[in-house]
């Protein structure tokens, strides 16, 4: 019971720095899907020119 009582901040903290780290590359990834969809777009309209 102690020993959970010591590790559960660690826990707690591991849990907020994961989250914290997904949620980054999560908007990273949208981000580079809305590039790579922005681009795609430019592609289509040169090519139709």
């Amino acid at each position: 019971m102690v020993l959970a009582h010591m590790f559960l901040p660690q826990i707690i903290g591991y849990g907020v720095l994961t989250l914290a780290v997904l949620k980054l590359i999560q908007r990273r990834a949208s981000i580079a899907l809305l590039e790579v969809k922005l681009t795609g777009v430019n592609l289509m309209k040169f090519t139709a020119n």
